[in-house]
């Protein structure tokens, strides 16, 4: 017998509307919208409310990250590791 998948508890979830993922990345709805159409960005529909997971959209909009020309391809975010 599987075990069923653990939910979180949906207070410790930042549920965000399309406006808010909008204004996030600085993008218009229109570019939200066409982003889920295709599936860059996931979302949860709940009856005819859609919201975003923050956690879960920042991680799949990495993998669209362009490496800088200039050949510093590294974000100050994910600079976190230590250099002993």
């Amino acid at each position: 017998m599987s075990t069923p998948a653990k939910i979180s508890d949906p207070k410790d979830q930042s549920w965000k509307t399309i406006q808010q993922m909008a204004d996030r990345y600085q993008v218009s709805i229109r570019t939200i919208a066409n982003m889920m159409e295709d599936g860059r960005l996931p979302y949860y529909k709940i009856g005819r409310a859609v919201r975003f997971d923050m956690a879960e959209c920042d991680r799949a909009l990495r993998a669209f990250r362009r490496a800088s020309q200039f050949g510093d391809d590294t974000l100050e975010e994910d600079s976190h590791t230590e250099v002993p």
